[in-house]
């Protein structure tokens, strides 16, 4: 059977260029059956004679968790101390010693034998023996697409011999492979060899570390030629790739314009900052560690494979190159191979993914069940075009003891459940018994919400699967032991995905109602807008993985001291915006919060469980809010816009609201609810037996309706009367207009005859008695010349009415008529 094989390749930006992984190459066509072997030539020992050099190796992490130590404000990593100075006054020339060099093909002859070619699933690379029992050192990059379900990497390894003519054939055999120690982030693996071949061939690790300019060979299984390729070519430089290029990328951007002004010198500065950190970021999220630059023209394919001295010696691997410069190649430092192999052992190890670093490395911090708290870890990789990200984490501190709790742990973040997704496969972690380890691990393979199996993660690494464990989904109460959290489960499952990770009753069961922060529940990432062009910014769109806000400073109090376009990240993680109104966005949930007495703080939060339009938002809930955060039901506010900046006394908070889609009150009376007369739809002509034509006219979209009824057909109709005109032109006399918004109903009454609706009803549930009845007054100061009153006992009863709502009893007799030829039976007063 043919195997594809896919190239396996990653990329960051490296100033204008891509750094390009070297593994997964489709594989080439390979040379017919071995022929004979020649012994490899060996180098002969020389004494050195000075000191060996050798870099100094220091311990790296992963950038994620470097990245999440300075959110979480534990600061940056201590920087690597510099390397030891030689007892001598320079260092040798090279790492060769006296004696030692070899002709260019006496050394490749010393190294290939001991490169083989490795192979998974959908990738090929190359590896170098280094342990004559059959120990292999490799890219991690190389070996990772052979992940098996128990998280073991198995790979197939096929050897080569040194024909008499001076090249490499493959060995018709190929061997079972296992990886027995890996470390991504140095992008290091080690592959043992099941039952290898006898008398294997294997290189030697230099005794010192390469030289700038010193002549070195590297070979490999390119892609694009033959296997065991060689390429000779000189070290160009050596060092930490993310550091060095950090730095380059700021060289030209520090030098300002002498005729710059001081605000303009400023900016640039703040500009070649943001670079260099987005240039240390992007190469620490590819790889870390000792690297070896050179301009051997490597290619897909020669990853993993050995880059040698003149003698023959292992000075670095192959391990990537700049996608617009071939000639400058990337390999993993002989320093770093050296302290890897050090040490490790003989059996297969589960390379588990790391919720730590896996996800992205832009971690935000974020209180995704908005109480207040932050709880939630969120990293991200990179955003798809039809939207989503390729890989996301979120790390759930469910107690909320981060930064409360005194026990130590090895990691930054006090998660007690981890949700990491890459690409079709989602994993879940657990810490079921509360000891600040994760013991339980579930995997997801379709990325459905429902685990496909369960391991327990046992101390020491070991990993066991256990089908008593495995919940019905990705998010599942049962795990948590303490009952007092699974509300708070409940939540974060609902902002991140719903139904998907957890069951319905869960979602139930959280349905309690928090008051969200105001300040940072929209997320805490943002930019401000001045609305107005006076410019002094008063609105700031924010958002967070799960959520997004809006905050405005309408008396540009906090807001107006930034420049328009600006990131408010920074004012918005201290707290420090006074917004005298706040929506908050969540799934379908939307929060709008007044500070209605400019005192900063919240007394008047408005909420809707129906925010699946922007444009048309209600409150279905309402509630003061007292200096204590006590939550107080106003229900003069339900069934009205949930967005009303005349609660804040504001002028410039209308004109703030221009730049939004929001659908906003146009006052506090009568324009604080819907509009019968401006739906989404036309107006068209219903026909209603036993009635005339124009009694009925209504318009429809996909998630609203409107029905305007002229009960005493006191309108006019021309022949070619169009309704939308009609309406439009305020030439409709309807006596009774029922709103249907997001599932709810308006239903407007002019009780007197007047040609001015004078009650409405809201209908929180069509079929259900209404939950709220206002009283439309004249009032020259309202637009519309309406006001707006409560009339609590006007809402007891059925929304249909026709007994007492009309003062006219023939009106009355022609709607109980009518009523039932619209209306279910339940709706309408008996």
């Amino acid at each position: 059977m043919t195997r594809r094989f896919a190239k396996g390749t990653a990329a960051v930006f490296v100033l204008s260029g891509v750094i390009v992984a070297c593994g997964g190459s489709r594989p080439a066509r390979t040379a017919g059956p071995a022929g004979s072997a020649t012994p490899a030539v060996k180098a002969s020992a020389a004494a050195p004679s000075r000191a060996e050099v050798r870099e100094r190796v220091v311990p790296h992490t992963c950038a994620t968790r470097t990245k999440l130590a300075q959110l979480l404000g534990r600061g940056a990593p201590a920087p690597a101390p510099p390397p030891e100075e030689s007892a001598e006054s320079a260092p040798p020339p090279s790492s060769v010693g006296a004696g030692a060099r070899l002709a260019g093909n006496q050394a490749y002859r010393a190294v290939a034998p001991a490169t083989v070619l490795i192979r998974s699933e959908r990738a090929m690379g190359t590896g170098v023996v280094f342990d004559p029992r059959g120990y292999v050192v490799t890219n991690y990059h190389v070996v990772a697409d052979g992940l098996q379900k128990d998280f073991v990497i198995k790979v197939d390894v096929s050897f080569g011999d040194l024909t008499s003519t001076g090249r490499m054939s493959r060995k018709e055999k190929s061997y079972d492979g296992v990886v027995v120690k890996a470390d991504p982030v140095r992008d290091l693996a080690l592959v043992k060899v099941i039952d290898p071949p006898a008398k294997l061939a294997s290189v030697k690790l230099a005794k010192s570390a390469p030289q700038v300019a010193e002549k070195v060979i590297s070979v490999g299984h390119a892609g694009i030629g033959f296997l065991w390729a060689a390429k000779t070519c000189n070290v160009a430089s050596i060092g930490e790739r993310q550091q060095d290029a950090s730095i380059l990328a700021g060289l030209d951007c520090t030098r300002a314009d002498p005729a710059s002004s001081p605000e303009q010198a400023a900016r640039q500065k703040k500009a070649c900052d943001e670079q260099k950190k987005m240039m240390a970021e992007a190469f620490m999220a590819r790889t870390q560690g000792l690297a070896v630059q050179t301009d051997c023209a490597i290619t897909h394919g020669d990853s993993g494979g050995p880059l040698v001295n003149a003698a023959g010696e292992l000075v670095g691997l192959n391990q990537s190159v700049a996608a617009d410069l071939a000639t400058a190649s990337f390999h993993v430092h002989l320093d770093e191979i050296r302290e890897f192999t050090s040490k490790f052992g003989e059996e297969p190890i589960a390379v588990l993914p790391d919720p730590f670093c896996d996800g992205g490395v832009s971690p935000t911090l974020e209180d995704v069940d908005l109480d207040g708290v932050p709880d939630t870890l969120v990293t991200k990789g990179t955003a798809g075009i039809l939207g989503g990200y390729d890989r996301m984490a979120v790390l759930i501190d469910l107690d909320q003891d981060h930064f409360t709790r005194t026990k130590d742990s090895h990691e930054p973040f006090a998660a007690d459940i981890a949700l990491l997704t890459l690409r079709d496969t989602a994993y879940v972690w657990y810490d079921t018994d509360g000891d600040s380890r994760f013991d339980l691990l579930l995997v997801d393979k379709g990325h459905d919400g429902r685990p496909d199996v369960a391991y327990r993660l046992e101390p020491g690494g070991r990993i066991k699967e256990d089908k008593a464990a495995l919940p019905g989904h990705d998010l599942d109460a049962k795990l948590v032991r303490d009952p007092a959290l699974h509300t708070r489960l409940g939540k974060i499952a609902t902002a991140i995905g719903g139904t998907r990770y957890t069951s319905p009753e869960a979602i139930m069961a959280a349905r309690t109602i928090t008051l969200p922060d105001a300040m940072l529940g929209g997320g805490t990432q943002g930019r401000v807008i001045d609305s107005d062009g006076n410019g002094r910014p008063d609105l700031a769109f924010v958002r967070g993985s799960f959520s997004r806000g809006l905050l405005v400073d309408a008396d540009e109090d906090s807001l107006g001291g930034l420049k328009n376009g600006e990131a408010a990240d920074e004012i918005l993680k201290a707290k420090k915006v006074d917004a005298e109104i706040s929506i908050i966005t969540q799934g379908n949930t939307v929060w709008a919060m007044y500070d209605t007495t400019n005192d900063g703080k919240v007394d008047l939060a408005l909420m809707t469980t129906n925010g699946t339009d922007e444009s048309w938002l209600y409150a279905m809930n309402a509630w003061k809010i007292g200096v204590n955060k006590e939550m107080t039901p106003a229900p003069e506010h339900i069934g009205r816009k949930l967005v009303r900046p005349g609660l804040v006394a504001l002028p410039r908070a209308v004109t703030a609201f221009r730049a939004t889609a929001y659908d906003v009150a146009a006052d506090e009376g009568v324009g604080s609810l819907p509009d019968p007369h401006q739906p989404k739809g036309d107006f068209r002509f219903r026909d209603v037996k036993g009635f005339p034509k124009g009694t009925v006219i209504e318009a429809q979209s996909l998630t609203s309706s409107a029905m305007l009824i002229d009960l005493d057909r006191d309108t006019k109709l021309a022949a070619d009367a169009n309704p939308e005109k009609l309406v439009n032109d305020g030439k409709f006399d309807a006596e009774i207009a029922i709103v249907s918004r997001g599932g709810s109903e308006w239903i407007y009454y002019d009780t007197d005859g007047d040609k001015k609706y004078d009650l409405v009803l809201f209908v929180p549930t069509p079929g259900h008695e209404p939950t709220q009845a206002f009283r439309l007054t004249p009032d020259a100061a309202a637009k519309g010349g309406m006001a707006l009153q409560v009339d609590a006992q006007a809402a007891a009863g059925k929304a249909i009415r026709h007994k007492a709502v009309f003062k006219n009893k023939a009106l009355a007799a022609k709607w109980k008529a009518l009523a039932p030829k619209l209306f279910k039976a339940s709706s309408i007063e008996d």
